[in-house]
């Protein structure tokens, strides 16, 4: 997540909100090529 990471000091609130930020901004091809990552599915 680079610079939209969640920080240890925020509340959670706020991390859940960088997160779903940070999906919600995701183009299809992006999205998938996460989901690739994640299920081991290579670059």
């Amino acid at each position: 997540m680079d610079n939209d990471k969640p920080e240890k000091d925020e509340s959670l609130f706020t991390m859940y909100q960088r997160v779903i930020d940070y999906l919600v901004g995701m183009t299809d091809n992006f999205a998938k090529f996460i989901a690739n990552q994640l299920n081991g599915m290579g670059e």
